[in-house]
């Protein structure tokens, strides 16, 4: 009931400043042209490209007996990886999602950088700024809508407006948690569409159409290139889950998934 609710009261709202043209990066970043609105809320300055978007930390002050010395620079910034217009909703003490408005979503992140979420209004004020970790959860419901909890303990819900920007988005933050693992790689599952049929689970015999990609070798940022793939014949890979044959993202990852 709660969601039928605040699914009814964005339906006429408008984009709040947040349509393609309010986003637009410039030429070589995302789809739009001219100047950047995203470029003065990370700090870049308008330099037309994708330039213009390079967050900009703000530099620390020397201590004074360093002032002469030459300090070595690093490339080590984040960069926008994805971005899209949202309608942003917030949990309550009571467990009903307040409706907040039309709002960006970006993601932030790169090589040997902590990748970061963050939500804002069209005036660039953050609802949410939080660093993406390797725990974190990016739960899809029916309706294009996605709920997760920020590294402040806040609960939010997005609806995106098409399955191209939900996929984009929710491929981000999954590379970002890919990204945060310290040490050895583990497994990170993430939906990125609901199927209608039942669960699988532990047990259940799966036919599976599957694509395999590697994680960029520059600090598992970001998607890599195919290493495997059975979208272009006819025949699917079939196995019985749970039975330690298959390697654990098809052993482990596909408990819970649905035709």
């Amino acid at each position: 009931a709660d969601e039928q609710s605040f699914i009814s009261t964005m339906d006429d709202e408008d984009d709040g400043g947040f349509s393609n043209n309010s986003l637009r990066m410039g030429p070589g970043g995302a789809p739009g042209g001219g100047g950047s609105l995203l470029g003065s809320l990370f700090g870049g300055k308008k330099q037309g490209g994708g330039d213009s978007l390079t967050y900009q930390a703000p530099k620390a002050p020397k201590p004074e007996s360093q002032q002469q010395q030459s300090q070595p620079a690093t490339d080590a910034k984040p960069t926008l990886l994805a971005n899209a217009t949202v309608h942003l909703y917030r949990l309550n003490a009571s467990g009903a999602f307040d409706t907040v408005g039309v709002a960006g979503m970006v993601i932030l992140g790169g090589p040997n950088v902590r990748h970061s979420l963050l939500i804002y209004d069209s005036q660039k004020k953050p609802f949410v700024q939080s660093s993406i970790h390797a725990d974190m959860q990016f739960t899809l419901q029916d309706g294009n809508y996605c709920s997760f909890t920020d590294d402040k303990g806040g609960n939010w819900s997005v609806r995106f407006n098409s399955d191209d920007d939900r996929i984009k988005m929710i491929k981000a933050c999954l590379m970002g948690r890919v990204a945060a693992w310290a040490g050895t790689p583990n497994l990170a599952i993430q939906d990125l569409v609901i199927g209608k049929g039942p669960e699988l689970a532990s047990g259940c015999k799966a036919a599976v159409r599957y694509t395999g990609w590697t994680a960029s070798a520059a600090g598992r940022a970001s998607i890599g290139d195919v290493f495997d793939t059975n979208m272009s014949g006819k025949t699917s890979f079939k196995f019985q889950l749970g039975q330690g044959k298959v390697i654990k993202g098809w052993d482990q990852g596909l408990v819970g998934m649905k035709k």
